[in-house]
């Protein structure tokens, strides 16, 4: 009796442990930019880095449609491929001026769709505004400046580690304005610099 008893508590202990490890979603698409600092040149051609994992490992024979075009915008392309090893590259094509080109990659198993995004920027410091600046606009600008410096920001981040990657940490953060809070996705690099 003594003995199935310390059996029973081991084997609780060791699926405890086991599902401890194995927290997280069951599926993760890791998509980025293949350049590191994910940033290209008007004319160059952008690639992603894609994977698909289920708990850790790579699902070899993954299924997936992809599909690319500058970011808001209707997809320039999409495709159904098949990632052999689990992993593999997408050829994203390249924008003649400055912007983001986002990659969105979906992949269903037991008729659940998992989905993610990645985005290039092509030259995005190079971006030019595409309206004119009101002519009140400082006037404006400078008022409401003054009434911000008033409120106390009060961040408060919250780690997202099944959006984070092996790169970059991503956020949920919120933070006091003039007419309430603000909400949003912070992403932030792993590395310096």
């Amino acid at each position: 009796m003594r003995y199935a008893v310390v059996v029973a508590l081991y084997l609780g202990l060791i699926s405890q442990l086991f599902a401890q490890s194995q927290s997280g979603p069951l599926i993760r698409i890791m998509i980025s930019p293949s350049n590191t600092g994910m940033v290209y040149k008007t004319g160059e051609h952008v690639e992603f880095d894609v994977a698909i994992y289920k708990f850790g490992q790579l699902v070899k024979n993954a299924e997936i449609i992809y599909s690319v075009g500058p970011e808001m915008m209707e997809p320039e392309k999409k495709e159904t491929i098949v990632l052999k090893s689990g992993q593999g590259k997408i050829k994203g094509g390249s924008m003649a001026k400055p912007g983001f080109l986002r990659c969105e990659v979906r992949y269903t198993e037991d008729g659940v769709e998992y989905r993610n995004t990645g985005t290039a920027g092509i030259e995005p410091e190079k971006i030019q505004p595409t309206t004119t600046v009101p002519q009140d606009f400082s006037q404006f600008w400078g008022t409401n400046m003054e009434e911000l410096a008033k409120v106390p920001l009060e961040p408060v981040l919250t780690l997202m580690p099944e959006q984070s990657t092996h790169q970059t940490n991503v956020y949920h953060i919120s933070f006091n304005n003039i007419q309430g809070r603000i909400y949003g996705i912070l992403t932030v690099p792993k590395a310096p610099g």
